[in-house]
């Protein structure tokens, strides 16, 4: 049985990745241990999901990109 192709459309984004140790208590902080910056958004992920089970995969996308002021 033929798993068939599937068509994914919707948007990408750069996610901002922070990894730390430990999670801080209420009121405290964590010291992040680097920085990272990857593609994802919603339908990016669903795509990668899908192709990653050996379904053939299209991926029709725009780009996401706001700023956001005063943070």
């Amino acid at each position: 049985m033929s798993a068939g192709r599937v068509l994914v459309v919707g948007g990408t984004s750069m996610d901002l990745v922070l990894p730390a140790s430990d999670f801080p208590q209420r009121g405290g902080f964590s010291i992040a241990e680097k920085f990272v910056e990857r593609q994802g958004g919603s339908a990016a992920n669903v795509a990668m999901g899908v192709a990653s089970a050996s379904v053939e995969t299209f991926f029709a996308n725009f780009i996401i990109y706001s700023v956001h002021s005063g943070i």
